[in-house]
């Protein structure tokens, strides 16, 4: 009984937490994980390790980071214009150098640097739609960029990995290789794809009639690819979140593999990783000085991204949308999770630090989304939508 507990009590929290959500209005993944903290102070650290909820969050770490390379909207990028995605790209690309300005004149320990360029929107579409501005001009420019920082910060983060754990010279080849396989990847399921569409039939019979063939498949190229990653020396997670990208770059109308996919992933295998994760933070690190430097981490997070925003001008948007892009995008929870992971395995940070980007995360995640759902507000009325 005492093997089986922890998975009992994390199916519990998973039960729980959408209920918790609804009345305390803070995002879903955050309750999970604040309530694993909680239980993870009465449970013993060695029943834990010992259990099969390790092994099972794990699974969910690598379906997370592939739905975050997946949930990338090529669509959208594809359909803005050239002029203003090439600022869009220059707004993502000069957060890396901004990002290490800001972060050193603030005193921040340089493995808190790496992290401050990151960009996810996996929380940031949730709060779009609950505030009615997604299907507004601005929220189309705000899935743009959202977008193309998520692609960016996929192959920065990749690099970034490489760089830390090869050195220079075989970071650069390791990144040519990888994303010279990421090319072939995507020629061969295109390919593939446009071989199907001979078979009409069978075509329409599989995506019609029997979707699990889809998630078949998004598990076998989530696998497969963390396992390549794996071989060559990198961390598997960001292989899932490349194949993630191929498989939703090849596979434009989602909503074949979204809800069926999304169904199992979030019914049963994500909230188990987010409380595991809960679980498994050592409070014993948290001090007053950890706590500080998260906070510190969450506002340089805003920081960064708010000054250097006028460059967005150029692209399109407006002077008065600047605070919601810059709030929008603060918030990059799912590859800051994966950032703690992949630089605690590298050994670049340590215990330490790694809780003190997580209590940064969750400060973020909490903080910002309340203000950009109260800006929302000001600008539907001003712009009467």
């Amino acid at each position: 009984m005492i093997h089986h507990l922890p998975i009992i009590i994390s199916m519990l929290v998973a039960i729980v937490s959408p209920i918790v959500s609804y009345y305390v209005k803070i995002p879903l993944v955050l309750v999970e994980f604040i309530i694993g903290i909680l239980f993870g102070t009465i449970l013993e650290k060695d029943i834990l390790n010992k259990s099969e909820l390790a092994f099972i969050s794990y699974i969910g770490f690598l379906i997370l980071m592939f739905l975050a390379g997946f949930e990338v909207d090529f669509d959208f990028m594809e359909e803005f214009k050239p002029r203003e995605l090439i600022f869009v790209f220059l707004y993502v690309f000069m957060l890396i150098p901004f990002s290490f300005l800001s972060a050193l004149s603030l005193g921040l320990e340089h493995s808190y640097v790496v992290i401050a360029p990151l960009i996810s929107v996996g929380l940031g579409l949730p709060i779009l739609k609950e505030s009615n501005i997604i299907k507004t001009d601005l929220g189309q420019k705000l899935l743009i960029l959202g977008s193309v920082g998520e692609v960016s910060s996929i192959f920065y983060i990749s690099f970034v990995n490489a760089l830390l754990k090869f050195g220079v010279a075989q970071a650069i080849v390791k990144t040519i290789i990888t994303y010279v396989v990421l090319i072939l990847a995507i020629m061969f399921a295109k390919a593939l794809k446009n071989k199907l569409k001979e078979y009409r039939v069978v075509v329409r019979n599989i995506s019609l009639e029997n979707t699990h063939i889809f998630i078949r498949l998004a598990l076998f190229t989530t696998f497969i690819s963390a396992s390549l990653f794996e071989i060559i020396g990198m961390e598997p997670i960001l292989g899932s979140m490349l194949s993630g990208m191929v498989l939703g770059y090849v596979i434009r109308k989602k909503e074949v593999i979204n809800k069926s996919f999304y169904d199992m992933a979030f019914g049963f295998f994500v909230p188990l990783f987010f409380v595991y994760t809960g679980f498994s933070l050592n409070i014993a690190y948290i001090s007053k000085n950890i706590l500080m430097s998260g906070v510190e981490i969450g506002i340089v997070l805003f920081v960064i991204r708010f000054g250097i925003s006028f460059i967005l001008l150029l692209a399109g948007f407006r002077l008065v949308e600047l605070p919601f892009v810059s709030l929008f995008i603060s918030f990059p929870f799912t590859l800051l999770i994966a950032s703690i992971k992949i630089l605690s395995d590298i050994k670049y940070i340590t215990p330490a630090q790694g809780v003190a980007i997580l209590i940064g995360t969750v400060f973020s995640s909490l903080i910002y989304p309340i203000m950009f759902k109260v800006f929302a507000r000001f600008y539907i009325k001003d712009e009467n939508i």
